[in-house]
C-alpha cells in the first residue's frame, strides 16, 4: 500500500527555472516607509499590483451601476472570449482607426487581456522564438526581461535619452 502522507516531489520545468521577476525581489526587500514628517499630504502608493489596494482610485458610481446591471442580466456571468468581447474589440478598433491616414483596424486586430502581464507575454511570444534577439529599453519594465528569459529569448538593452 502506498504512503499517502506526503506529496511526491515534482521537478520544476525548465521554463520555471529560467523565470525570475526582479520586481518581486525589490518589493520583498523594501522596508521604506510611506510616512514623512515633511508632508502631511497623503501618499499614493504606485508600486506593483492592484492600484486600488490602498483605497486609491475609487471606482466611479456609474461604473459600479453598469457592472451591477450587467451581472443582474445574467448575460455576463461566465467567461468572456479569450481575446475579449466582440463589442469591446469593435469599439476599440473604431476608436483607434484613422481612415484619413489609411489606418483601419478590424476587431480581429484587437486582443484584450486582464492586466498587462499577459499582454506583454503575448506580444513578445507572438513575435519571438527561443534564440531570437530583441532590444529592450533601459530603464524599462522588468517584465520584458522576465518573459524573454523564461522563453530563451536573447536581449540587449539600449539607453533611453532623458532629454527626449
Amino acid at each position: 500500500m502506498a504512503d499517502n502522507s506526503t506529496w511526491a516531489m515534482v521537478e520544476p520545468s525548465n521554463t520555471s527555472n529560467q523565470t525570475t521577476n526582479p520586481i518581486r525581489s525589490m518589493l520583498e526587500s523594501s522596508t521604506a516607509s510611506f510616512e514623512t514628517e515633511e508632508s502631511k499630504l497623503p501618499v499614493i502608493n504606485m508600486s506593483l499590483g492592484d492600484p486600488t489596494l490602498y483605497g486609491n482610485f475609487k471606482t466611479h458610481p456609474c461604473v459600479l451601476e453598469a457592472i451591477s446591471e450587467s451581472l443582474l442580466s445574467y448575460e455576463s456571468n461566465g467567461y468572456s472570449p479569450p481575446t475579449g468581447r466582440l463589442d469591446a474589440r469593435e469599439a476599440i478598433a473604431k476608436e483607434y482607426s484613422e481612415p484619413e491616414h489609411g489606418v483601419n483596424f478590424k476587431p480581429s486586430d484587437v486582443y484584450l487581456t486582464c492586466g498587462c502581464s499577459g499582454a506583454v507575454e503575448l506580444a513578445i511570444i507572438s513575435l519571438c522564438s527561443a534564440g531570437d534577439n530583441i532590444l529592450l529599453p533601459k530603464p524599462g519594465f522588468p517584465l520584458y526581461k522576465t518573459v524573454a528569459d523564461s522563453r530563451g529569448i536573447k536581449y540587449k538593452h539600449y539607453d533611453l535619452d532623458p532629454k527626449k
